[in-house]
């Protein structure tokens, strides 16, 4: 079973985004916009992913701005320093619609993440997958857990 077997591109769906470029302030915008999604994804001029940043992320940041507790103070300076996307943003991690279901299980359970965009041959967000489609896709092809 492929990506595109259980997936299809909801036109309703709201994804996140924003340039490398935005600031802090338009990231935290993004994901206050959309509590379906906890990642932002982050394109370039050409709309071609680039990078994403989770709410995990954010709340680093602002934690590392109140918290007084035993925080790496490479990461803590480093954080306090960010002032755009691309500062704050890790490689992208995604899938394409011909990639099979196992590889977007093993990238999520390797990742520790719970969802993640699908791209096309330009490297543009199509979608995204999350951890209860897969589920759900997992269920239905195999029947009971």
């Amino acid at each position: 079973m492929k990506v595109k077997d259980f997936h299809h591109n909801d036109p309703d769906a709201r994804l996140s985004f924003v340039q490398a470029s935005s600031s802090i302030d338009e990231v935290y915008e993004a994901l206050m916009s959309n509590k379906e999604s906890r990642v932002v994804y982050v394109t370039d001029q050409e709309e071609k992913l680039v990078g994403q940043i989770d709410i995990g992320t954010i709340i680093n940041l602002y934690g590392c701005k109140f918290s007084s507790g035993p925080i790496d103070m490479l990461t803590k300076f480093s954080k306090l320093l960010a002032h755009k996307a691309s500062d704050l943003m890790s490689t992208p991690i995604y899938v394409r619609m011909e990639n099979h279901i196992s590889i977007a299980i093993k990238v999520m359970m390797e990742s520790s993440i719970y969802e993640m965009p699908v791209i096309n041959e330009e490297r543009k967000v199509i979608g995204n997958v999350t951890c209860f489609e897969l589920l759900q896709a997992l269920k239905d092809h195999h029947g009971e857990f």
